[in-house]
């Protein structure tokens, strides 16, 4: 395959986002953090994006965005929460 290297990196955001944002899948998410080599600061970009697209959607004073149940805690998370627990301590 010869794409871009930033076209390449763009599908692998999206994969990533779907991951967090729809999945809530850690394991998944840190095997395609490993496959793809992000660097932390990309990661964290990533992440930064992520939430502001989040926050954008949600309209104000309507709670919480995207909130579903964590197995692994046994809660209801919203997004970001999720990623402080299973993404942003791994990077």
């Amino acid at each position: 395959m010869n794409k871009p290297l930033e076209e390449i990196r763009s599908i692998q955001e999206q994969e990533l986002r779907q991951f967090i944002v729809d999945c809530r899948n850690p394991q998944g998410v840190q095997a395609l953090l490993k496959e793809y080599q992000l660097s932390g600061e990309e990661v964290e970009r990533l992440v930064q994006n992520i939430l502001r697209d989040i926050a954008r959607e949600r309209p104000a004073g309507k709670g919480n965005a995207k909130i579903q149940f964590d197995i692994g805690t046994g809660k209801f998370l919203a997004v970001d929460e999720w990623v402080k627990k299973y993404v942003l301590p791994r990077i």
